[in-house]
């Protein structure tokens, strides 16, 4: 196969047959580029390196903060375990991923944290969806409904956890579920996340659009959206549909939230007018131009810049009570502490400083945590 980047590979991926010899050496090349990438921008550099020293700076315009000198936020997170059925888990001896290099010294304790769904959950209760607010402070599972809409399949009975309870053991049969990671769930998710981003225009029309209208202080305001988004969603080619396919779908995702789709181009067109976006701590960002690009980007620093916003509170907050704390790596959503082993609080002490929650217009919605405790030796 001649030479050929990752990009235009995965958009080739999907137009070829399945099973065919054209798709084993196209996935085996994208495997190779992959592999390829990880192990002379990342692995090699930390060959014979015993201890690492990063730099962590807040320089993105979001307040994003930027680890380089290793960029260990560019770190896979997937098993390196190509017959490991699980993309993303904790660290196992058959099982590890390059960003595992990362841990806590003999003496320490290591509390590696990761918002749940953050950035949906800010979507969510900006926008005044007030179901989707209702079943995240719920903990409801909000991809399984989400892909039976997409799929028509029908709904489990078990709104938190349809995996693996006792009565949806029928419905699973039905539909031939395979748990958490089922990739019509996995499309399902993807789009939510990703619709976040992608840009929504409002223009007026003289005429009514069947299913599109939507009514903002009296004037007829009617979206108009560009499915083609969905393409350019992370590892979306790797569930193995069509690009038709894929347009359709995210049809029909934009079609059940219609009403969502279009408050957010409400909140872009007024960015993308003023030129100024703000996230909900007031952190600031300017743009040059009114173009299409403004909104977008202006409405992710309000969602992204308010995450990055949050982590800093909570970390402040708690070096501020508990002064042992050392910061090991600042990500986007997670972060990864160390405290001494004989200083050292519990987990939920911990999760307690970043599960605060956010309200906006008397609508709030509950933020959560994943926290995984690691050490060395015995406890």
């Amino acid at each position: 196969m001649p030479s050929i980047s990752r990009e235009a590979l995965t958009k080739l991926l999907p137009k070829l047959q399945k099973g065919s010899k054209q798709e084993r050496i196209a996935l085996l090349r994208l495997g190779f580029s992959k592999d390829s990438h990880t192990l002379n921008h990342f692995l090699s550099k930390l060959q014979g390196v015993d201890r690492i020293y990063p730099r962590m700076l807040p320089t993105q315009a979001s307040g994003r903060w930027s680890t380089v000198d290793p960029p260990l936020g560019n770190f896979e997170k997937r098993c390196i375990n190509p017959d490991c059925p699980e993309i993303q888990h904790s660290k196992t001896e058959q099982c590890w991923s390059v960003r595992d290099c990362v841990g806590p010294d003999d003496d320490e304790v290591m509390f590696d944290g990761d918002y749940d769904a953050v950035e949906a959950r800010l979507f969510a209760v900006l926008l005044g969806w007030k179901d989707r607010v209702e079943e995240f402070n719920k903990g409801w599972d909000i991809h399984t409904p989400t892909c039976c809409g997409l799929f028509n399949l029908p709904l489990p009975q078990d709104k938190v956890n349809p995996h693996t309870s006792e009565v949806d053991e029928g419905w699973r049969k039905q539909v031939n579920w395979r748990g958490k990671d089922d990739p019509r769930r996995t499309l399902g998710k993807n789009y939510t996340f990703g619709s976040q981003y992608f840009y929504t225009a409002l223009t007026r029309h003289v005429g009514k659009r069947k299913g599109w209208s939507y009514s903002d202080v009296g004037q007829g305001l009617f979206l108009r959206y560009k499915p083609e988004y969905c393409l350019t969603i992370p590892h979306i080619s790797e569930l193995g549909l069509s690009e038709e396919v894929l347009v359709e779908l995210a049809k029909k995702y934009v079609e059940l939230t219609k009403d969502i789709q279009a408050k957010k181009a409400i909140h872009q067109e007024e960015i993308r007018k003023a030129k100024v976006a703000r996230t909900l701590f007031g952190f600031k960002r300017v743009f040059m131009d009114t173009s299409y690009d403004t909104a977008k980007e202006g409405f992710n620093h309000v969602i992204q810049g308010t995450v990055a916003g949050l982590m800093n509170r909570s970390l402040l907050k708690l070096r501020k009570t508990h002064p042992q704390m050392r910061l090991v790596l600042n990500s986007h959503d997670g972060c990864k502490v160390v405290f001494p082993r004989n200083n050292c609080i519990s987990r939920e002490e911990f999760k307690a400083f970043f599960e605060t929650g956010v309200a906006i217009n008397g609508l709030r919605v509950s933020l959560t945590m994943t926290v995984r405790v690691t050490y060395r030796g015995n406890a």
